[in-house]
């Protein structure tokens, strides 16, 4: 089975897909997909194995793709424990389970209305709250902030 990320137009009868991945749930962390609309009915997506979103227009042309380098984050025996006993308890064989050296870079991407790019990455501040890198619409970095939690948001 594959995670895929689809796309349809109006008058929404078809559908096609944009990128799939495995969905390898015995390799941990496990990749996912993540997009977020942009102004003018375009697209941001990104595969969180890696650190480059695409950016899309509505004519799903790509205008620009943003890189950013990232220090790896092992991954934790908190994490591999907590994976383990997942497995336990859902009957699966512990011994197919295994693990990546480090995190993915991030997990989450979301944009405002002003277009800006928010991407929750692997960091943590002080206080355990989850670190956010931030991109204006050119794809410049502006800065890291902290959200004390994942937000949702619905356009």
């Amino acid at each position: 089975m594959d995670w895929r990320l689809l796309k349809c137009l109006p008058p929404y009868k078809d559908f096609h897909v944009v990128t799939s991945i495995p969905s390898d749930m015995e390799i941990q962390p496990s990749e996912s997909i993540s997009y977020a609309l942009y102004p003018d009915d375009g697209l941001v997506w990104a595969v969180s194995s890696e650190y480059v979103l695409h950016v899309w227009d509505k004519n799903e042309k790509e205008i620009r793709r943003i890189r950013k380098d990232y220090d790896p984050v092992p991954v934790s025996e908190e994490f591999k424990q907590d994976w383990i006993d997942t497995f336990k308890k859902r009957g699966k064989d512990t011994s197919k389970l295994k693990f990546k050296k480090s995190e993915n870079p991030f997990d989450v991407i979301f944009s405002d209305d002003k277009g800006n790019l928010f991407v929750r990455t692997n960091e943590k501040d002080k206080s355990k709250k989850s670190v956010y890198d931030v991109f204006d619409l050119e794809g410049r970095f502006l800065g890291k902030i902290q959200i004390p939690h994942r937000p949702l948001v619905f356009k």
